[in-house]
């Protein structure tokens, strides 16, 4: 079978193709555990620089004056002579090395949208309806996400307008879902990053995160996650991996849930809402997972909504599980199909991870889990040596086959409300 080919192309000045000059690559994107949130994503680059093309010191290099922060920067593995991308972002830091007369090599550290979001205050932006600080109505929580990414800073404040929003309009750059929940109308002063993350928790959504091309990502509660359609096995009959790690620990283990939400008039709430397990309690002792400023409505529909979420949280977590938790695959050791399914691999993937166990090198039952992809890693060493790692979370913890309330529905893969 034939190995993945790595392609790195950055933008100096022009896009330029530096593959030829790659040591190392790593790249990280996703959440720690699915009831986090994503954290901005990562790549690393090593490139050799014996002739001083990638040092911004140098003059004489062909990229000089264009080795600049902000670069776009995109990684490919490249399949049968088609590229798949895994990475997409800007370039954060430039580090030259030199060691001995002669080595040289340069590390490029690399963020992507998430970083840009983390670092913007909403408070000297301008919305669509010319408020500044943007002022939002009472909308549904995709529409929310979409106003958010839609503020610009205005002309008069130096900035290009509406025709420049802090995150790119259009399909190509967002995929935001309708959502469920209704959030409270506010006006608006915080981080962007993190007043997404306001409206995903009071959505419940099911992964909000840049994807490995460069796009937003906002899932409704209800958005279909998928079937765990693709298989990871070690009998050889599905994607064989090389180790996977099986843990049951108290990290996971909430047994009081307790969310707080904003009042009408625009102050954090009195009461939490709150859902407490008390055979969970009386085994494991008080563990609270808490979440305050979320946006559900003060009627009664929002109470309801809230109160859904709180027991739901309670009803998934409230037990010990025993769980699949780190998944590493060697992608040059498998089939060529395998290998495009690993490239495309994405956050908030349903997978299903099978093990048989053996005792005395005696092979026992097969353990099969249903898993959510939570994070992706890819790592290409000298010589080619890739490495994929997943981190996972429990299908259920996102997705369960309840019945979905006043719908009558079965077996939906939709959770309860």
């Amino acid at each position: 079978m034939a190995n993945i080919t790595p392609k790195v192309t950055m933008y100096l000045g022009g896009t330029v193709d530096v593959t030829a000059y790659v040591q190392s690559i790593s790249t990280r994107r996703g959440r720690s555990r699915s009831i986090a949130h994503a954290t901005a994503g990562t790549a690393n680059i090593i490139l050799r620089n014996e002739d001083r093309r990638f040092d911004p010191e140098y003059a004489a290099g062909p990229y000089y004056g264009s080795l600049l922060l902000k670069g776009a920067i995109a990684i490919y593995g490249t399949v049968g002579g088609v590229d798949y991308q895994i990475y997409e972002g800007t370039i954060a830091a430039w580090n030259t090395s030199y060691e001995g007369p002669n080595s040289s090599t340069v590390s490029v550290s690399c963020v992507d949208g998430l970083e840009q979001l983390s670092m913007t205050s909403l408070k000297n932006l301008t919305d669509g309806s010319g408020n500044k600080p943007p002022t939002f109505s009472s909308t549904l929580s995709g529409a929310r996400v979409t106003a958010i990414l839609d503020t610009f800073v205005a002309t008069g404040d130096g900035g290009a307008g509406a025709s420049a929003p802090i995150w790119p309009s259009g399909s190509t750059y967002r995929d935001i879902a309708t959502g469920n929940g209704t959030m409270q109308a506010k006006e608006t002063v915080g981080n962007a990053w993190q007043e997404l993350q306001i409206v995903a928790n009071s959505e419940m959504s099911q992964g909000t995160f840049v994807s490995r091309t460069g796009k937003f990502i906002y899932k409704g509660r209800l958005t279909p996650v998928g079937g765990p359609t693709i298989v990871f096995s070690d009998d050889g009959s599905d994607i064989p991996y090389v180790s996977v790690n099986m843990i049951m620990d108290l990290e996971l283990v909430f047994n009081m849930i307790s969310l707080q939400r904003y009042d009408a008039d625009g102050s954090l709430g009195g009461v939490p809402t709150t859902s407490a397990d008390s055979t969970s309690i009386a085994q494991y002792g008080h563990r609270e997972f808490s979440r305050t400023g979320m946006l559900n409505m003060e009627n009664v529909s929002g109470a309801a909504e809230i109160q859904n979420i709180a027991d739901y949280l309670k009803q998934q977590f409230k037990d010990q599980d025993v769980r699949f938790d780190r998944l590493v695959v060697a992608p040059n050791a498998i089939s060529a199909a395998q290998q495009k399914t690993m490239l495309e691999m994405e956050v908030s993937t349903g997978i299903e991870v099978q093990r048989t166990p053996k005792v005395n090198g005696t092979s026992s039952a097969q353990i099969s889990r249903d898993m959510v992809v939570d994070n992706v890693s890819h790592r290409i060493e000298p010589g080619n040596v890739w490495t994929t790692i997943l981190g996972l979370s429990p299908y259920n913890e996102l997705v369960s086959d309840f019945m979905t309330i006043n719908t009558g529905e079965e077996d939906t893969g939709t959770i309860g409300f």
